[in-house]
C-alpha cells in the first residue's frame, strides 16, 4: 500500500505485529447539519454476533454532494459486561473520500430497543480523515433493558473540507503487543507522529475480534501528547475480553 491509501485505517494485531499508518489532522471549521446512519446489524451480548453492514440512511455514492461521497457505517457491535450493568459499543465509520476530511465531525450513537425506544445515547467529536475510524464507548444507564441495534447520527457531505492525501498528516503504530491476564487484556504500543505540531489528547480505540471476525470486545484510551516528529507510548485495558482475540487499533483526534 502507499502512504495515502493507508490513511485512517485500523491496524490488525495478534500478539506483536508491525502496523500500517493511521492519519490524524488538525483543522477546525464550523459544524453544519447531520445525517442518520442505520446500524441494525448490532446485537447485545449473548445473541448472534453483529452483522457487518454498509448502510447510510437512504443515500448512495450517486447521491454525493459535489465530489464528496457520504460517510458509511461499515460495522457495529454492542455487548454487555459480565454483570449486565454496562454495555460497550463499537461503530466503524468509513470516509471513502481520498482527498476530503471532516474536520469538526459530531457523531451521536443511540442505543435502540426492539420497540424503537431510545434507551441511551453517547457523543463523539472527531477530525474524521479518509478511511475508517472506530467510535468506541459505553452505555451505563440501560438497566435491564435490551439493546436491539444502534443508530448513528453524523455529519453531512457538505461538512467535508478538501485535504489532499499527500498533504494530510499521519501517525504510525509500532511495537504493538497484547498481554492477557485474569481480569483484562492490555493492548499497548508506540505512536509516532509525522506532524509539524504536537498532537494532544489523541484517542486510541481498540477492537477485539473472535475467530469468525465478529467484534466481541472494545475499549479506548488516550495519549496526552505525541510530540511533532516524535513518539509516545499508549496502553489500553480491554475489560471482559475473551482470550485469544485479534485486535485492531485506530487513532483519532
Amino acid at each position: 500500500m502507499t502512504q495515502e491509501s493507508e490513511r485512517g485505517m485500523g491496524i490488525m494485531l495478534n500478539k506483536t505485529l508491525a502496523a500500517p499508518l493511521v492519519a490524524l489532522a488538525l483543522v477546525t471549521v464550523g459544524l453544519a447539519g447531520c445525517a442518520t446512519y442505520d446500524t441494525a446489524g448490532a446485537r447485545p451480548a449473548g445473541q448472534d454476533p453483529a452483522v457487518t453492514e454498509e448502510t447510510v440512511d437512504d443515500t448512495t455514492q450517486d447521491d454525493a454532494v459535489g465530489d464528496v461521497v457520504p460517510l458509511a457505517v461499515v460495522e457495529s457491535a454492542v455487548g454487555a459486561t459480565e454483570d449486565q450493568d454496562w454495555y460497550w459499543y463499537a461503530v466503524v465509520v468509513d470516509n471513502p473520500n481520498p482527498d476530503h476530511i471532516f474536520p469538526d465531525a459530531t457523531f451521536t450513537i443511540e442505543a435502540i430497543a426492539a420497540d424503537g425506544t431510545i434507551l441511551a445515547s453517547d457523543s463523539h467529536w472527531k477530525v474524521l480523515l479518509s478511511g475508517q475510524t472506530a467510535l468506541v464507548g459505553w452505555f451505563t444507564d440501560i438497566g435491564d433493558e435490551q439493546i436491539a441495534h444502534l443508530d448513528v447520527i453524523g455529519p453531512e457531505p457538505s461538512e467535508a473540507v478538501h485535504s489532499p492525501a499527500g498533504e494530510t498528516g499521519y501517525v504510525s503504530f509500532d511495537d504493538l503487543e497484547v498481554v492477557e491476564d485474569e481480569w483484562y487484556v492490555t493492548v499497548s504500543g508506540t505512536v509516532t507522529s509525522e506532524f509539524s505540531d504536537d498532537q494532544e489528547y489523541v484517542e486510541v480505540a481498540v477492537i477485539g475480534r473472535d475467530a469468525t471476525g465478529a467484534i466481541v470486545a472494545a475499549e479506548y484510551g488516550y495519549v496526552d501528547r505525541v510530540p511533532a516528529g516524535g513518539s509516545a507510548r499508549f496502553s489500553v485495558d480491554v475489560w471482559d475480553a475473551p482470550a485469544g482475540l485479534e485486535y485492531e487499533v485506530f487513532a483519532s483526534y
